[in-house]
């Protein structure tokens, strides 16, 4: 085995990236969005019930993902199987209130 740090290189280079702003514009503007709704909590629950329906809806009847927008790099060599119906916040709330009825 060669011992080349390669995690340390590519912290590195992607520390150069952040400091350089070399990131692409729809990166940026993405994680500012992702931002800007994850500091409200109320909007971004209702954005990831509606972001579960859509992509359950994007399966289809194969229940896989075969084209992602904004992903096409990631969608060209993978399918992505549809999320479950609920949404992780939707499951712990209910798996809570289960354990209550006990």
């Amino acid at each position: 085995p060669v011992k080349i740090p390669l995690p340390d290189l590519l912290r590195k280079l992607r520390e150069q990236q952040f400091e350089r702003d070399l990131r692409p514009w729809y990166e940026r503007a993405g994680l500012r969005a992702w931002s800007w709704l994850a500091s409200r909590p109320a909007l971004y629950a209702l954005a990831t019930r509606m972001a579960v329906r859509l992509l359950s809806w994007m399966g289809g009847r194969e229940r896989l993902i075969h084209r992602l927008p904004l992903g096409g790099g990631w969608t060209d060599a993978r399918d992505m199987p549809v999320p479950a119906g609920k949404t992780f916040r939707e499951l712990a709330g209910e798996r809570q209130k289960n354990r209550g009825e006990r």
